[in-house]
């Protein structure tokens, strides 16, 4: 049924990416990859440039953002139901996806790439119409836009895990404020009915699906890094001073492992897959 739907995502992904990201990247004088200037100068030697390694890295950036979001789109198929009293809530991890987007082009890239899968969504296989396309966005945009941003603004290892559990945290509250809003307006239920399942329900979802993301993140994003730049589709890891780029952090940029970095994803996802455990041996 969406065995073409890949190809489609992408091309629309790519026109949107080129449409939010690209305009954002401009500043009188500067090109930007992620948060850093690729070169400075005059617009004029901005425009003499267009045909070199500026519109090579610009379409690499659109094409990147394009495949991401039809890779998040395919993983979304793949969701799971994990809370028992709750069927209606599925864990699918295109957060995932979309925050290691965000990391590698900036928040408003991963905001547009998070708005396309949600739309296509809408249309293929949402059972909520025009309120559950709201309230996807709204939680990635929490989870991945905030760890784009703390991210962007200190790329180090300590940068992505603040920017992850900040981006938890924003989603898990948010999404209480939202579910109390909109859940009775798509669902007919009770305004009360929806306030009682805030904390029993809601919250441990929302805590649960941010801290998996945070811990899939930490262990997949540096060899997707690898996959993406073997297929010449990101430039090498390391941008100025010589430093890697990634959670992995500089340690990972001279080939070494961050233990620390691993032992605290692991932690993140035993204690997210025990919190399962205990929700389905308990039906709550």
């Amino acid at each position: 049924m969406f065995g073409d739907a890949g190809p489609f995502i992408a091309r629309i992904a790519s026109n949107t990416a080129y449409q939010v990201y690209a305009p954002w990247r401009f500043s009188t004088g500067a090109f930007f990859v992620g948060s850093r200037p690729l070169f400075c100068g005059s617009e004029n030697n901005i425009g003499k440039n267009k045909g070199g390694n500026y519109m090579k890295s610009r379409t690499k950036q659109v094409t990147g953002i394009a495949m991401l979001a039809a890779i998040a789109y395919v993983v979304m198929l793949a969701g799971v139901h994990f809370m028992p009293s709750a069927p209606f809530l599925k864990y699918e991890p295109k957060d995932v996806i979309l925050t290691i987007g965000g990391f590698l082009y900036g928040p408003l890239a991963a905001l547009g790439a998070a708005f396309v899968v949600a739309l296509i969504e809408m249309f293929t296989v949402s059972t909520t119409g025009i309120w559950g396309f709201v309230m996807n966005l709204l939680a990635a945009a929490a989870f991945t836009c905030t760890a784009s941003l703390v991210y962007h603004r200190r790329r180090t290892a300590r940068g992505a895990v603040t920017g992850l559990v900040a981006g938890a945290l924003l989603m898990t509250g948010a999404m209480l404020l939202w579910n109390y809003l909109i859940t009775p307006i798509y669902t007919g239920w009770p305004r009360e009915q929806v306030a009682a399942m805030l904390v029993p329900v809601f919250l441990p979802f929302n805590l649960i699906k941010g801290c998996l993301n945070a811990a899939i993140i930490l262990f997949v994003y540096k060899p997707l890094m690898k996959a993406l730049r073997a297929a010449r589709l990101l430039p090498d890891g390391r941008q100025g001073g010589g430093r890697a780029d990634g959670p992995e952090g500089a340690a990972a940029g001279r080939g070494r492992v961050n233990v620390g970095l691993l032992l605290f994803a692991a932690f993140l996802l035993i204690t997210s897959l025990t919190a399962i455990i205990v929700l389905q041996l308990t039906g709550k």
